[in-house]
């Protein structure tokens, strides 16, 4: 058996990535789910446009208002809400140049694949 205690502040963020994304299999290896918390500001990404082909995507907003955009239209996720995404549906989750402040969600990706694909809506929508 193993247990873990990670306070995800002291893991570092992953550069590259808009927005900051704190990885817990950084510091934990894990290998059914991928977990993050994800702090965006006004005006920030969490991710570009995109969808899973495989894995499931969890966003659950720790704090402030996340808007997630699809082709059905923006859905806005308060704090204390979860947003849940098929695999092949295409999402852009962000925090709009409008919003009062930060927010912050947790991210949980299952299973662990790295089927990232890139939706354009101009062309795919």
């Amino acid at each position: 058996m193993a247990y873990h205690t990670v306070d995800l502040d002291a893991v570092d963020v992953r550069e590259g990535l808009p927005g900051e994304h704190r990885y817990l299999e950084d510091a934990v290896d894990l290998s059914n789910l991928s977990l993050q918390v994800v702090e965006a500001a006004p005006g920030e990404d969490f991710a570009p446009y995109h969808s899973h082909g495989t894995a499931e995507e969890v966003f659950y907003v720790l704090a402030g208002t996340l808007v997630v955009e699809t082709p059905e239209g923006d859905h806005e996720v308060e704090a204390g809400e979860a947003f849940l995404a098929e695999p092949g549906s295409p999402l852009h989750p962000h925090n709009p140049a409008d919003a009062d402040g930060p927010v912050r969600a947790l991210l949980v990706n299952a299973p662990v694949t790295d089927d990232f694909q890139p939706f354009d809506p101009a062309s795919d929508g």
